[in-house]
């Protein structure tokens, strides 16, 4: 850059400027904008001269600006500031600062500048503040307790409503104001001293005062002050009152008083004593002796009050007793501490301690005085409240660890389904003497179990295709004894012992099996030896959660299955993580770790619950809870012919996003004498659907797609094809695809399925009538 060229400078100057700057002509058409306008606004230069500089205010700013503009016309030279919100790029709005010069009349500019400066953070950053100071002007105003602030030279600079109300002042009458004036004359001293502590950089914990009213009245403060610095100097002092007139005519009542000092002392729930500096008892209250399980207070004069806590606490009682003879202050006052009390039977109980001295007419200390309280219950409330958020916890990893089980079996069905699907064409496609026949069988057999597999993660995850039906546990549940008598050793004990009340469910009979079968295999594999395992119902009232409780346990009346087993239980670790998927103690090979898991999703699945008793030596039970169901009276129903193949002209539309799953399901379809139409996603679907004039039967349909679900395209299609039936297909249940809303009736099949299952579903799908 030239020096001795002004104009360069200057041009560098603007060009690297962090502020805005633009030059319009009288109206107020943009002729000059400086680069930095895309830094801080988002625009090319290029982009915005031309156009008016009102077109880049916010609509509520627009009429301010314009009046500053129009200042900025009639007074030339003379910079006319102002705030406003200007357009981003992107359509967010910044808050900006800016002033105008008109320069129309020098020939060099022939138009007026504006210097626009973003102070967006800053302005957040002042209505933050703003914000703050609202609310904790709220705060300050309703709390009960009397806050103020002063200046260093003790005069006050705000007051809250509960001080003015106190004293009997409005808050201008204080404001400005020395506090001294409101000080009794006796204690003007005195509180000069105190406050000069504050103005020396010490806190003022407590500061008894008599301040007089405006009607002349006199009342007790107590008073805790600290000062606020600036650096080196103090700048404000906080003070937080309360009025305790009645607690020191309290005090002074007690002290004229042998009488009322009884009556008090008698009255409280706290165990007070009164001891000497060793430490020695003189007095308890009568709570003292019901505590301690003394009947006479002569049981407990001249000994000691270490007596009454286990020796593992005494060295902290020393300590704290020994801190209030060096320190001469107050004891646990502020923070009582918590110690293990020993009744007189030997019982421990957990007891909170608060003391102080006893002081002669100097003001030496003479005795302790201290408040014993016993908060055994207090301790029992905490421990359950920690109990209920640890289960909580523990329901939340739970649901967390269901929907990712869920999301990864339904991805793995749609690869299962393009599996079976292929092996199943390869193996028709086959002459019966081919040698693969057998390899591409043991490949349908194996997905097969894979498919078994990931409806035991559905399961957990509550997501698995069901088809419940009411049950009574008591009639449904013997049939099952043979089969399970077949899954343990010949040396264990097989026993059903049924309720005595009927045990109405409502719920999938295969998952009562699967319930059963998990539930033994697990009960027999951790039998080292000969055993027993007891299969039971029963009908229970439930009002809530308890420690054995896995997931919610809604108060009400529940059937509960449980299988018991006499083996060695399980550690506390174990049990916490004994629902979880893929968790196992069984060695390498022995054991999925889904099978615990998927009764707790069963149970979940069925709106229930499961809980697991427990400990190392002593068994372990494990019961499912499943809301009763009155069984109504039977109803009759129809099933429809099943017939593998299609009709003559039958057309299926096939809706599928999963192309492989598309295409092979097509030929499967195609296979059993169907015309197959295809679409890949809902609005191919809509589209192929408006284009096609031929008849179509039906509709097959994943139902969870990108963009749209089946049911919302079968809502599309029913007004151009009313007669149009449809299945949909799934690795979700009816209620996990419907987000638990209220659905219109729809067929489900679940994913994956065989040629066969899927040859079935149509012909009965098909087979419904309209």
């Amino acid at each position: 850059m030239d020096p001795d060229d002004p104009g360069a400078l200057l041009r560098a100057l603007v060009h690297n400027s962090f502020d805005v700057i633009t030059v319009s002509n009288g109206e107020g058409i943009l002729q000059y904008v400086s680069p930095s306008v895309e830094r801080v606004l988002g625009y090319r230069p290029a982009s915005v001269v031309g156009k008016s500089i009102l077109s880049f205010v916010h609509p509520d700013d627009a009429s301010h600006v314009g009046e500053s503009f129009a200042r900025a016309v009639a007074t030339p030279g003379v910079r006319d500031p102002t705030v406003l919100r200007a357009r981003h790029a992107d359509g967010t709005w910044r808050v900006m600062e800016a002033a105008s010069n008109n320069l129309l009349a020098d020939p060099s500019v022939s138009g007026i500048v504006h210097n626009m400066r973003d102070v967006t953070v800053r302005a957040e950053a002042e209505a933050a503040v703003h914000q703050s100071e609202q609310k904790f002007r709220s705060y300050v105003d309703q709390a009960t307790d009397l806050i103020w602030t002063l200046s260093p030279d003790a005069r006050f600079t705000s007051v809250n409503a509960a001080t003015c109300e106190a004293v009997g002042y409005e808050p201008h009458e204080l404001i400005g104001r020395s506090a001294f004036d409101l000080v009794a004359p006796e204690d003007q001293l005195y509180v000069a001293s105190r406050f000069a502590e504050i103005l020396a950089g010490n806190t003022i914990d407590r500061l008894d005062v008599q301040v007089v009213t405006r009607p002349g009245d006199r009342i007790w403060l107590e008073i805790r002050g600290r000062g606020y610095h600036d650096g080196d100097r103090i700048f404000e002092i906080l003070q937080i009152a309360r009025d305790v007139t009645e607690r020191r005519r309290s005090e002074e009542a007690i002290r004229e008083s042998e009488g009322l000092y009884r009556a008090i002392l008698n009255s409280s729930p706290d165990a007070v004593v009164v001891t000497d500096m060793q430490g020695h008892i003189q007095m308890s209250s009568p709570a003292g002796l019901k505590m301690f399980g003394h009947p006479a207070l002569d049981e407990l004069i001249g000994r000691s009050i270490f007596e009454f806590i286990t020796p593992e606490d005494h060295d902290r009682a020393r300590a704290n007793i020994a801190g209030i003879a060096v320190r001469g202050t107050d004891w646990s006052n502020r923070h009582p501490d918590e110690y293990d009390g020993v009744r007189a039977d030997g019982a421990i109980f957990k007891v909170e301690v608060m003391g102080e001295f006893l002081r002669d007419a100097a003001g030496q200390p003479r005795g302790m005085v201290f408040d014993v309280r016993d908060i055994s219950e207090r301790k029992e409330a905490e421990a359950e409240r920690s109990r209920l958020e640890a289960q909580l916890a523990q329901a939340q990893k739970m649901e967390a660890i269901g929907q990712l089980a869920g999301g990864v079996a339904h991805d793995f069905n749609n690869m299962l389904g393009v599996i079976l699907a292929s092996a199943e064409l390869a193996l028709q496609s086959l002459d019966t003497s081919s040698p693969a026949q057998d390899e591409i069988a043991e490949i349908i057999r194996a997905a097969r179990r894979s498919a078994d597999l990931t409806r035991q993660l559905l399961a957990f995850a509550r997501k698995q295709l069901i088809s419940p039906a009411y049950l009574d546990l008591n009639e449904a549940v013997p049939p099952m004894m043979k089969m399970l008598g077949r899954l343990i050793r010949a040396d264990t004990q097989l026993s059903w012992n049924p309720a005595s009340q009927p045990c109405p469910v409502y719920v999938d009979a295969g998952q009562v099996d699967q319930i059963l079968a998990n539930l033994v295999v697990n009960a027999r594999d951790a039998l080292a030896g000969a055993g027993a395992i007891a299969v039971s119902a029963e009908v229970v009232e439930v009002t809530g959660p308890d420690a054995t409780t896995i997931g919610e346990a809604a108060p009400g009346t529940y059937v509960v299955l449980s299988v018991s087993d006499d083996g060695p239980g399980m550690s506390e670790a174990i049990r916490t993580r004994a629902f979880e998927p893929f968790f196992t103690t069984k060695p390498l090979g022995e054991g999925t770790g889904l099978g615990l898991a998927t009764v707790y999703g069963i149970a979940q699945q069925n709106h229930g619950f499961v809980s697991l008793k427990t400990r190392p030596g002593a068994g372990t039970r494990v019961s499912v809870y499943l809301p009763i169901h009155p069984i109504p009276p039977a109803s009759a129903t129809s099933t429809p012919d099943e017939a593998e193949g299609a009709a003559p002209g039958e057309t299926i539309l096939l809706v599928e996003d999963e192309p492989a799953l598309l295409r092979l399901t097509a030929r499967l379809l195609g296979s059993l004498g169907y015309t197959v139409l295809t679409a890949e996603s809902p609005e191919a679907a809509i589209r192929l659907v408006q284009e096609t004039r031929s008849n179509i039967d039906l509709m097959v349909s994943d139902m969870m797609m990108p963009g749209m679900n089946g049911l919302d395209l079968l809502a599309h299609l029913q007004d151009l094809r009313p007669a149009m039936r449809c299945l949909f297909v799934s690795g979700y249940s009816a209620e996990a695809v419907g987000g638990g809303g209220a659905l219109p009736p729809f067929v489900l099949l679940q994913k994956p399925y065989t040629r066969e299952a899927l040859a079935a579903k149509v012909r009965e799908v098909l087979a419904q009538q309209r």
